[in-house]
């Protein structure tokens, strides 16, 4: 589950970010949408990570590994050359596809980590992060319609 660790972690940052540099118009709704989102991939990132090490280990977490990940995932991602908040909208949805991915991939494989089963517990974790998740992609594709 690292790479959905990885996956978190960039969109909270992404938007946390975005959270910051919208300013256009409409600059409180886009700017409280930002700052919805953001605190919501932490509190799954905190989730994933303590259910990774409940089942592997702290070894399932290596912090340098992580980072540089997320670091190589953020560095693709749009900051302060984006002209309009839509642009974030667009790599936020993008980004939350992804997630969904990842997690219908473990899913479908039923591990979380090589030669650890996945439990119905950590099933339905990710069945309601992915949920959360088409939440906020509804959201923000009406945004974008826009």
């Amino acid at each position: 589950m690292v790479q959905l660790l990885v996956q978190l972690r960039s969109m909270q940052l992404f938007n946390h970010s975005a959270h910051n540099l919208c300013g256009r118009v409409p600059f409180f709704a886009d700017h409280e949408a930002f700052g919805s989102f953001y605190p919501e991939h932490e509190t799954a990132y905190d989730s994933v990570a303590e259910r990774l090490i409940g089942k592997v280990g702290p070894q399932g977490l290596n912090l340098a590994q992580l980072i540089q990940q997320v670091s190589a995932k953020c560095a693709g991602l749009p900051s302060t050359e984006v002209t309009e908040n839509s642009k974030f909208f667009e790599v936020s949805l993008k980004l939350e596809l992804e997630m969904c991915s990842i997690i219908e991939s473990y899913i479908k494989q039923g591990v979380i980590a090589p030669g650890v089963p996945m439990s119905e517990g950590t099933r339905q974790m990710l069945g309601d992060l992915a949920d959360k998740s088409e939440i906020r992609q509804y959201k923000i594709k009406q945004r974008i319609k826009k």
